[in-house]
């Protein structure tokens, strides 16, 4: 299969390849699935606000690679 990346996409690729960008990615899936595990959730609605906006981020880093991708 070969997949043909616009200049959107390939962007949208880099950001998440960046080492620091993969670090806190990481560390978002790791944090979250321990806390789901552990059913021990953020007290502080910071804290919940946070880890939505991380999640909106990388959503939308996906839906941009989605959108331009070409099979």
């Amino acid at each position: 299969m070969k997949i043909e990346l616009n200049s959107k996409a390939l962007e949208a690729v880099s950001v998440l390849c960046k080492e620091d960008e993969l670090e806190v990615n990481i560390r978002l899936m790791e944090d979250s699935i321990d806390m789901l595990l552990s059913e021990q959730y953020p007290e502080k609605s910071e804290q919940v606000v946070d880890l939505v906006r991380a999640y909106r981020r990388l959503s939308k880093q996906f839906q941009t690679i989605l959108e331009n991708v070409k099979e």
